[in-house]
C-alpha cells in the first residue's frame, strides 16, 4: 500500500493523539479560520486508504483537519517495437496509463482550537 508524500509549508506543531478525530473536507470549505500546514499527497487505488493515511499524517504534524483538493494522478506514456530477424513482420505498440491517489491540504485550526468537529 503507497505512503503519504508530504510537501511541509510550516514548521509541523505537536502531534495529535491517536485516537484526536481529524476531520475531513470533501465537498465544503472549513466555516473557520484556519493556516495550511502541508500538502499529502498518496497514489493509491483505494479512497479509504488514501483518506486514513491523510488522517495518520495530519496527526503526525499536529493538524487539526484536512481538505480533500481531489484525486491526484499522473501520466505515463511507453511504446515498444519488435522486429523478426531475417524476416518482414514488425510489431508495435503505444500505450499510455494514469496513476492513482489523493492529494489533501493538511490545517491548522486558528478559532477555538481546542473543540474539533467531526
Amino acid at each position: 500500500m503507497a505512503q503519504p508524500n508530504v510537501t511541509t509549508l510550516m514548521e509541523p506543531g505537536e502531534p495529535k493523539p491517536d485516537d484526536y478525530p481529524i476531520q475531513i473536507f470533501l465537498t465544503k470549505m472549513p466555516e473557520y479560520k484556519y493556516e495550511e500546514m502541508a500538502l499529502i499527497e498518496i497514489g493509491d487505488t483505494s479512497d479509504e486508504w488514501c483518506i486514513k493515511k491523510i488522517k495518520e499524517q495530519a496527526r503526525k504534524m499536529g493538524a487539526d483537519a484536512a481538505i480533500v483538493l481531489g484525486k491526484a494522478g499522473s501520466y505515463s506514456v511507453g511504446s515498444a517495437t519488435a522486429t523478426t530477424g531475417g524476416g518482414y513482420s514488425t510489431l508495435s505498440g503505444v500505450s499510455a496509463g494514469k496513476g492513482y491517489g489523493m492529494t489533501a491540504m493538511a490545517i491548522k485550526r486558528l478559532d477555538n482550537e481546542d473543540s474539533p468537529t467531526e
